[in-house]
């Protein structure tokens, strides 16, 4: 029998995918990551993954932007213009996770949901560097998929009003 640290967890089992629209393309991995640590290579689903995508527009960053996800390799391959954070939690995203972005491209626009408190100390004045860090986030793409918009909704009530727009970005 396999030690228990062996067995895959299920977030590495998470689906993948890319989604191509015209000339707008989105990736979203769930939340698979990398551990270089490990003594398992097969745990670092990200290199795999890394090897077989392209660039693309906007991308849902992977396992909330915790501290063993995003690497290099794959960040690099991406190249997103947006990143959106799907966050929850008071580690959610990581420091070091939002400062391999922003080295591989200082450009990206990044997008939260529900940055906590404890979070916002953390980050201090770098909080600044993000377009949102709350509320829903809607990719609306236009015109065949040549370009799109970011919104963000206020989520305190079911209206979901919009709160800010941001676009048009130009798809490649």
């Amino acid at each position: 029998s396999l030690p228990a640290d062996a067995l895959p967890p299920e977030n590495i089992l998470s689906c993948v995918f890319m989604l191509h629209y015209g000339k707008f393309d989105y990736f979203a991995g769930g939340d698979i990551q990398y551990n270089g640590r490990s003594s398992y290579a097969w745990r670092d689903i990200e290199a795999p993954v890394a090897e077989v995508v392209s660039d693309v527009e906007v991308m849902k960053a992977c396992h909330h932007g915790t501290s063993n996800c995003n690497s290099d390799a794959l960040l690099r391959k991406l190249n997103p213009e947006v990143m959106i954070a799907n966050v929850w939690r008071d580690v959610q995203p990581n420091p070091a996770t939002m400062d391999r972005m922003w080295g591989i491209n200082g450009r990206c626009d990044i997008f939260t949901t529900n940055f906590a408190d404890k979070n916002k100390q953390i980050f201090g004045t770098e909080l600044s560097k993000f377009k949102s860090t709350g509320g829903h986030i809607v990719v609306k793409v236009v015109n065949q998929g040549a370009e799109y918009y970011v919104f963000v909704l206020d989520d305190n009530d079911q209206e979901y009003k919009v709160k800010s727009t941001y676009g048009p970005y130009k798809a490649q």
